[in-house]
């Protein structure tokens, strides 16, 4: 990002530039410093995790589905994915309103994030590789509670997996993104391990995947719902 940014303000410079090759040199400068805004973010949000132990997060009982409506929100009211025309199509589907899971909001907001940007990037990489034309697809949010443990996953249309990946094998800095780091994934899977989920990757029938973060379903019984001052 560095290297295109310092060629793009270069160029800009020359005496001699068309209106038209300025617009377009003012644009890349703009693409990539917001993407190198989110990588430096993005590293910056891993050492935080790797050097906090599970004790020091702060935990809270949490509505997944108040969590989910902050996520929605967060994309149908940020101008930057409007003027790029990515407005990404969400689908919510919830089988218990009621459920609970002790986490950490910022956290989960965060990995939830990270992995609809990630579902996103998938079906664009499909739909450029001429595998599908589900670019446009809506990419489906589920919650659900199964065999003890409660359940969110993002569902997409991308181009999913290699039948032997497991989530096991995620590695910062190794991403197959041309222009990624493989950190967005990185940051899923140790936002997982500081609430003691499951985080696991599986490929969807008919094309695409299923990122699933899998909690445990909380003692209803510890809750204290009297204590006024919490």
């Amino acid at each position: 990002p560095l290297t295109s940014i310092l060629g793009a303000a270069t160029t800009l410079q020359q005496p001699d530039v068309a209106p038209e090759q300025a617009t377009q040199l003012s644009a890349l400068i703009a693409s990539q410093a917001r993407y190198l805004a989110s990588t430096t973010e993005n590293i910056l949000s891993l050492i935080r995790l790797e050097s906090t132990s599970v004790g020091q997060i702060s935990m809270d009982w949490q509505s997944p589905e108040e969590i989910i409506g902050v996520v929605t929100a967060l994309y149908q009211s940020q101008s930057e994915y409007q003027s790029r025309g990515e407005l990404v199509d969400l689908q919510v589907t919830i089988s218990e309103p009621e459920l609970l899971i002790k986490a950490n909001a910022n956290l989960l907001t965060q990995a939830l994030v990270n992995l609809i940007d990630n579902a996103k990037q998938a079906q664009s990489k499909a739909a450029d590789s001429n595998l599908t034309n589900l670019n446009q697809a809506p990419i489906l949010i589920d919650v659900s509670k199964t065999d003890g443990r409660i359940n969110i996953s993002v569902n997409d249309r991308g181009t999913g997996f290699s039948e032997t990946f497991n989530a096991s094998q995620i590695k910062k800095f190794s991403g197959s993104n041309t222009q990624g780091f493989g950190l967005g994934l990185s940051i899923v899977q140790a936002i997982a391990k500081a609430h003691d989920a499951i985080f696991t990757i599986n490929n969807r029938d008919g094309g695409g995947a299923c990122a699933t973060l899998s909690f445990h379903i909380p003692d209803v019984g510890s809750i204290d719902v009297g204590n006024t001052n919490a």
